[in-house]
């Protein structure tokens, strides 16, 4: 009685194992970034970073990174994909807030968590930053002193 019981379970841990292990080997197809050399840095709040990503056909992505390790990643970041979800990002234009709402893939890599705003929009939110003086996300202020530069080395 005791042996088949131990060989359904012997067997369920074995399918659980090799779903984990399909899930790492296929992480490259779901990562944030596929080329760390084409992001260029436009702002940093402590270890949090806002990012700018060559997207590639003349368009870019805007990353934050380091968002909420501990909750996204808890060093488990293989065992999930990342989910697409609605995140608010305030502008700080002629010295008012303006939120909006923009669609992005959030996640975890390496144990570090991302919010990647969809290349479409990304392109909406960077023309808005021209004339921005700050974004706040997540409850962090990024200055956009070294905006413009970033997005040239990116997108140029």
């Amino acid at each position: 009685m005791i042996k088949p019981i131990l060989g359904f379970l012997g067997l369920g841990l074995l399918v659980l194992s090799v779903g984990i292990f399909a899930g790492e080997i296929g992480r490259g197809d779901w990562t944030h970034q596929q080329d760390s050399g084409n992001a260029a840095v436009i702002a940093t709040y402590g270890y949090q970073k806002m990012k700018v990503l060559d997207a590639g056909s003349g368009k870019a992505s805007v990353i934050f990174t380091n968002v909420n390790d501990r909750e996204y990643c808890a060093g488990q970041d293989a065992l999930f994909n990342p989910i697409n979800a609605n995140i608010n990002i305030e502008l700080e234009i002629d010295s008012q807030l303006t939120t909006i709402a923009l669609p992005a893939l959030i996640g975890c890599d390496d144990g570090e968590s991302f919010a990647q705003i969809k290349d479409t929009e990304s392109m909406q939110l960077i023309a808005m930053m021209y004339d921005a003086k700050r974004v706040l996300f997540h409850q962090q202020s990024y200055s956009l002193n070294g905006f413009e530069r970033a997005v040239k080395k990116v997108i140029d």
